[in-house]
């Protein structure tokens, strides 16, 4: 509910979707996942990203507050306690994102962040576009990318693995 409220133009993310991204993330740094409660339910939640691999000193927090349950609290003891479980894994910067003119971004400023890097958000609605014009794309995209691969590992590079 409260992304249809805060980004009504984004595509929706499927339930099972949403249910891979929880507990990983997008690229599977730790996360800790948090709920608040009250005799109702679901009072609010968030999830705190904790790299890995590099940006060491950096949490990233995402709150969710519901629409109606909101300008009561919630979001600061959400931000209070994520701010806590970052210390608590050595971390010394807490990130976060907002939409533009969007509550989170007013929460953001009364909290006292700072502005960031800009980001921009373009959807594409793949079913306006001509069949054969993603055809000769992905054509285009292939001849391009013949005799690369992508790798990826953690830790030192190992020997065969580098290419200058």
């Amino acid at each position: 509910e409260a992304c249809q409220v805060d980004a009504p133009d984004l595509p929706f993310m499927p339930p099972r979707v949403f249910g891979g991204w929880l507990p990983y993330g997008y690229n599977g740094d730790p996360r800790e996942i948090w709920l608040l409660t009250g005799t109702d339910g679901v009072a609010g939640w968030y999830a705190l990203e904790l790299p890995a691999r590099d940006n060491k000193h950096l949490a990233f927090v995402l709150p969710i507050v519901p629409p109606a349950r909101r300008r009561c609290g919630l979001g600061k003891a959400l931000l209070r306690h994520a701010a806590g479980r970052a210390r608590a894994s050595g971390r010394s910067l807490l990130s976060g994102f907002a939409w533009d003119d969007a509550a989170g971004e007013q929460f953001a400023r009364a909290a006292g962040a700072k502005d960031g890097t800009p980001e921009v958000c373009r959807v594409l609605d793949l079913d306006t576009v001509d069949a054969d014009h993603l055809a000769s794309l992905r054509a285009e995209a292939e001849r391009a990318a013949a005799g690369y691969s992508l790798v990826s590992w953690a830790g030192a590079v190992q020997i065969g693995r580098a290419h200058v």
